[in-house]
């Protein structure tokens, strides 16, 4: 509760009088709301108020001054709910609020300066509840201790300044509560903290917390705001909200934490593991891919504070660093990519003291066949083998193109070009003769030389036309050349077709050559055989193309220069495209091609 009044005891007389809020005088206001007293070297007392700002009383305890917070004044009282006051060694008035910050008062120019909290400003006091203030000397420094609701401060003191410069400790640092409420330094220079989460040891040499809580023999882990003290024997007070601690320092020992961390389980898929027989080092886990989602459980081994272990726990090749677990004594990963990886994990006890064991399991995860590096290599090689396998289609079809348009230059020149050199013959021969008979005959030639020209032409466009590239079209164009030469002069064509896909697609090279090997045998027949009847037959057979044109004529004369021509001709269009001739003479004439199967 509040004190109602102050209480002044005089030694001398042994007597308690009490001093009151006097309604007459207006500077007592608020001396019923006492939170913190102090006394300067002048003897006067500073009374702080819980919200009725600031009191002065002079060592005739008559005379009073009122300090208040006016916001429209700069160096003013930075609020009016006072919680904690201190006198230090420079004599300056350092004032505790809530919520207000850090005030101190220079009793020479009688002005407050403000210390807040700002949070673009990591230098600045760690919170804006001021519960506790204290001064230490270290080597001729002198230093500032704040205790906060936001962690635990402290600045060099230099005089006179108005700048402080704070380094801040929170729970991030190892403090156990962030709420500080007392502060006492012992004989060798450590920081004790009280707070509401236990005690704290500050060790200077490397800023780290010794912790101490209700396990450790605490009256509870809650302290009371202000309720330390420091004993000349240098045994240390701090009082809780279930009584108080009294201990010396020097009898509080750091024990060594030398615990065996182990694994004491694993699930895989939420399904239970076994870990082999020796828990400090279980057995290494090889999983397929499908099997990456761990769950492990571990503990260190140690009972002089179980509940005060903190662990962390890495996954190498998952975690660039230790994973702070804190007291959470189990981990788990999920969605692993296949690979390997080695599980660590470590403890340390609530001081931060990490011990020196570590348990760890070596975990494998098979990758699935297509992510290997022989099915890669052999992706690799396939796109290899695809870049490759068309870039010789590209070049066969280039070649191909290149030799199509050889094969027409050629026919144009053998046939198209000799046509018309004939037709220029006649023509001049024509223009010189007077005969009418003469005249007729050469023009009969000019235009029989003619209709073989367009004939001619007639077959190079059918050849290249990529419209006529199957089985079928060629057949068709062998039927329009019967029709169109041979029915004309009474012979007749039984035409056969056997093992034949009429839709299969031929190449434009192959189709030409098959069908002026057929033009050139009928047209033999058609000039020198003097036949009536022609069987031709066409297909594929014993795994090869066969086909066979026989007439019932007087038969070849190889000695023939024109049908010698032809046969050369017809020979070396078969050799063009793999396959071979033969000519026979029996009751007829038989030419037979045979070639690679269609």
């Amino acid at each position: 509760k509040v004190p109602k009044s102050i209480n002044v005891f005089n030694s001398a007389s042994n007597e308690i009088y009490a001093i009151k809020e006097d309604p007459e005088n207006p500077h007592t206001k608020g001396i019923n709301y006492i939170t913190s007293l102090t006394q300067d070297k002048n003897g006067n007392i500073w009374i702080a108020t819980f919200d009725r700002g600031l009191i002065r009383m002079d060592n005739t305890y008559q005379r009073f001054t009122h300090f208040v917070a006016d916001t429209s004044r700069e160096n003013s009282l930075s609020g009016n709910y006072l919680l904690y006051l201190h006198l230090d060694s420079f004599g300056n008035l350092w004032i505790g609020t809530w919520g207000a910050g850090l005030c101190r008062y220079d009793p020479v120019n009688k002005q407050f300066t403000t210390y807040a909290n700002r949070k673009d400003e990591p230098n600045s006091l760690s919170g804006n509840i001021v519960e506790y203030i204290y001064e230490t000397h270290n080597e001729g420094n002198r230093y500032l201790w704040v205790g906060t609701n936001s962690g635990l401060s402290v600045a060099r003191l230099i005089y006179p300044t108005d700048n402080l410069s704070f380094y801040n400790f929170t729970q991030k640092d190892g403090l156990p509560g962030n709420i500080v409420y007392g502060i006492l330094e012992d004989d060798d220079r450590n920081i004790w903290v009280s707070t509401t989460n236990g005690l704290a040891k500050l060790n200077l040499s490397d800023s780290t917390f010794n912790i101490f809580d209700h396990n450790d023999g605490l009256q509870a882990n809650e302290f009371n705001g202000g309720a330390c003290l420091k004993l000349t024997n240098g045994h240390m007070l701090f009082g809780g909200v279930n009584g108080f601690n009294l201990f010396h320092p020097d009898s509080i020992k750091n024990l060594p934490f030398d615990a065996p961390v182990i694994l004491t389980g694993l699930k895989v898929m939420n399904e239970e593991r076994y870990l082999g027989n020796n828990l400090n080092s279980p057995i290494d886990l090889q999983l397929n891919y499908q099997q990456n989602f761990f769950d492990f459980d571990f503990a260190a081994i140690h009972f002089a504070d179980p509940a005060g272990h903190r662990y962390a726990y890495s996954m190498e090749g998952v975690d660039d660093q230790w994973v702070m677990a804190e007291d959470r004594a189990y981990a788990r990963y999920t969605n692993l990519d296949p690979g390997k990886y080695t599980f660590r994990v470590k403890a340390s006890n609530k001081d931060g003291k990490w011990s020196p064991h570590q348990a760890q399991m070596a975990i494998e995860i098979i990758p699935p066949f297509w992510q290997t590096w022989y099915f890669r290599a052999l992706i690799l090689f396939v796109l290899i083998f695809i870049i490759y396998a068309l870039h010789r289609f590209q070049v066969k079809k280039a070649v191909e193109v290149e030799r199509l348009r050889v094969r027409i230059a050629s026919d144009l020149h053998d046939d198209i070009g000799a046509a018309l050199t004939r037709i220029s013959i006649y023509s001049e021969q024509l223009q010189q003769l007077q005969q009418k008979d003469k005249i007729r005959h050469l023009a009969q030639k000019i235009g029989a030389i003619s209709r073989e020209v367009i004939s001619s032409m007639s077959d190079i466009v059918w050849s290249i036309d990529a419209r006529n590239d199957t089985v079928e079209d060629l057949l068709h164009r062998m039927h329009d050349f019967n029709f169109k030469s041979l029915s004309d002069q009474g012979i007749k064509v039984f035409f056969e077709q056997k093992g034949l896909k009429l839709k299969k697609p031929i190449p434009a090279h192959l189709r030409q050559n098959l069908y002026y090997i057929y033009k050139e045998a009928m047209n033999n027949i058609l000039k020198h055989s003097c036949a009536n009847k022609v069987d031709v037959g066409i297909g594929n057979k014993s795994g090869h193309f066969e086909m066979t044109i026989r007439d019932n004529g007087k038969g070849i004369d190889l000695t023939n220069s024109h049908v010698g021509n032809g046969l050369k001709n017809m020979q070396m269009r078969a050799k063009r495209i793999k396959g071979h001739v033969e000519i026979y003479n029996n009751d007829g004439a038989l030419v037979q091609y045979t070639g690679p199967e269609l």
